[in-house]
């Protein structure tokens, strides 16, 4: 026997499987929220494309980021003012302004003639009896 049969062989190189960390599955996600596809993620990170898509799917990444989506793009329509919703606000914010001035007026105007009817400001109104001849 040679040397070469007597040396034992070494065993089959296993691959190492390495733990991804929080922060790498938080960039991944991120990744595919804005769009990119979860097999680039894969290629582009080194990483097997079934361990990222089983990931997706167990954590249900493709529901969440629609209904993020959806959320905001309901956001982004409500905080939209036109010009003529602008002007409709202003203008019933003046009304209400408005409204509120003529109470005061109407209010000080009940309580003047008030007083008129009950006499306080009777010497105002005397009829005049001056006599001319």
């Amino acid at each position: 026997m040679s040397e070469r049969e007597k040396r034992p062989t070494p065993p089959a190189k296993q691959a190492v499987r390495s733990r991804i960390s929080a922060g790498r599955w938080e960039q991944i996600k991120t990744a595919y929220a804005s769009g990119v596809g979860l097999r680039e993620i894969a290629r582009n990170m080194s990483i097997p494309a079934g361990t990222i898509l089983s990931r997706a799917k167990r954590e249900s990444w493709s529901k969440q980021v629609n209904d993020t989506k959806a959320l905001a793009k309901r956001e982004d329509t409500s905080r939209a003012v036109t010009p003529m919703q602008a002007v409709a606000v202003s203008m019933h914010e003046r009304g209400e302004r408005h409204v509120g001035r003529v109470a005061g007026l109407t209010e000080r105007m009940l309580m003047t003639f008030e007083q008129l009817s009950e006499g306080a400001l009777s010497g105002w109104m005397k009829p005049c009896t001056a006599a001319t001849t």
